[in-house]
């Protein structure tokens, strides 16, 4: 079922919702991101806070408690201390229900004690929503609840493998798997396919699951595994999303993250546009990420800023059972680009044409 359309006309109730009120984000995180992400969150209108000492934690837990803020926590910690802060967050916060925890398990793999870190948080809490990157992080979640995987999971960066099209046992099983972290956890659950190859459309794409519904989420312009601050830019943007959840106003929370990735996805691939525009071909330029960070700030809903163009959401399951089995068709696919051969961005950056679900073109 393509939701796109429908996703769209949400969007914008949810990203001036995030504007306006104004939401505390607890960062645990490593040093080398907190820049980046504490500029993101300002940009989209939350209070990034980026307390580790534990001595001041509890009264700064108490407050975000009481403002019904947000945590955002990764497991990619340096340092023994940011470590800490995290095993003592997750024990304090312990099965409250009005946290509403994001945690990322990017790396966790890396080392025994993120692994040792991941297995304490997820023994502790119920993260509201679960972000994995990774195939080897991903068995490391599924470890946690008990499903131990002895079928070799991929690298999510196999585009060849990890196509719902193509209906692959691999893609499969790592739907399933999901689902059942979802329902044991209470959480969503969002795994993120980044392809490494660079000639292809779909770049990236997110399978998000509750545990009934699963929807993907396709990013076309550009693979995250390119700019290494895209990913705790996605996790804490997701996090500044679902906070204060009383006034999210009938959407679901899997509606809720999905706004937060489609529109992040929409702001970067702006900037990602800008960049080949100028000949920029490093996505880790400090440029694309500031040309982000104010496109966080200054998108909003208008005739010039089409989502079709960006991204794509479809429902591969609902509570009914299997609901689409046709391939992804984007609206204004964009091109092919050679950075040496642009010209006029009206003419070059976008086609003319686009694609319906059969695949018939249209004018």
């Amino acid at each position: 079922m393509d939701i796109t359309d429908a996703i769209s006309k949400q969007l914008w109730d949810s990203v001036t919702r995030v504007r306006k009120q104004k939401s505390i984000v607890h960062c645990f995180l490593y040093l080398p991101a907190m820049d980046s992400v504490a500029s993101s969150l300002l940009a989209i209108g939350s209070v990034p806070s980026m307390i580790n000492a534990i001595q001041e934690l509890e009264q700064s837990l108490d407050i975000l408690q009481l403002l019904e803020g947000s945590i955002y926590m990764s497991v990619q910690s340096y340092s023994q201390f940011c470590k800490e802060s995290c095993r003592f967050a997750a024990n304090y916060i312990g099965y409250k229900n009005n946290f509403s925890i994001v945690l990322d398990t990017y790396n966790t793999n890396q080392t025994k004690a993120r692994c040792t870190l991941l297995c304490d948080i997820l023994e502790e809490t119920d993260p509201s929503v679960i972000v994995i990157w990774d195939n080897e992080d991903f068995i490391e979640v599924a470890k946690t609840i008990g499903e131990r995987i002895s079928t070799i999971i991929p690298k999510f960066s196999r585009s060849d493998i990890y196509s719902h099209e193509k209906k692959t046992k691999e893609f499969q099983l790592v739907l399933k798997i999901s689902k059942k972290i979802a329902n044991k956890k209470k959480s969503i659950i969002v795994v993120a396919f980044c392809s490494d190859q660079t000639n292809t459309f779909g770049k990236t794409f997110f399978i998000i699951t509750n545990g009934r519904t699963v929807r993907q989420v396709t990013c076309v312009h550009f693979s995250f595994q390119r700019i290494s601050w895209g990913i705790p830019v996605t996790s804490s943007l997701i996090a500044a999303f679902i906070s204060n959840p009383q006034t999210h106003e009938g959407f679901k929370m899997i509606d809720v993250v999905t706004h937060a990735i489609s529109f992040f996805s929409l702001c970067l691939s702006l900037a990602v546009q800008k960049s080949y525009r100028k000949n920029i071909i490093d996505l880790e330029t400090g440029q694309v990420l500031v040309d982000t960070i104010d496109n966080l700030y200054l998108v909003s809903e208008g005739p010039k800023i089409n989502l079709f163009r960006h991204v794509k959401v479809i429902d591969i399951e609902n509570e009914k059972g299997h609901v689409w089995s046709g391939e992804i068709h984007y609206l204004e696919e964009f091109v092919e680009l050679c950075p040496y051969e642009i010209g006029n961005e009206d003419n070059i950056l976008f086609s003319k044409t686009f694609l319906s679900p059969n695949g018939a073109t249209k004018g």
